[in-house]
């Protein structure tokens, strides 16, 4: 299996996670990135209350920091539909590293990686 995993079938609801830059810089990449997904037939949720992937932090040798950001998001997702990220960096960070600021926690290593699990970067995601 790839770092982006395998989707089994088409699904019909997808999250989307606009990424801070998005949300800050470009929104209107963020709308592009909606109406592709949604062109496949595919409906979009937006939730509420995102901020950022915690990259920033994690990057900068801040882990609590970035743990707090990963937690808060991890509360934000709660159905088994894809998560798809329109940014390469920002996937990895929510896919690979957040899971590993949970290290010595079980139950928020669990919840992590199963989160992980549902992450796609957007081009992967559509091809």
């Amino acid at each position: 299996m790839s770092k982006q995993g395998n989707l089994p079938r088409r699904p019909g609801d997808v999250y989307f996670f606009a990424t801070c830059v998005v949300d800050q810089f470009f929104p209107s990449a963020g709308m592009d990135a909606i109406t592709l997904i949604e062109r496949e037939g595919i409906r979009v949720h937006f939730p509420e209350g995102q901020t950022c992937c915690g990259q920033p932090a994690h990057t900068s040798g801040f882990p609590d920091e970035s743990r707090k950001v990963a937690a808060h998001t991890l509360t934000l997702f709660p159905n088994d539909w894809p998560v798809v990220v329109p940014s390469g960096s920002c996937a990895g960070m929510l896919k690979v590293h957040s899971p590993e600021l949970f290290d010595g926690d079980a139950a928020w290593s669990a919840r992590a990686k199963a989160f992980a699990a549902k992450v796609f970067e957007l081009v992967s995601f559509l091809v």
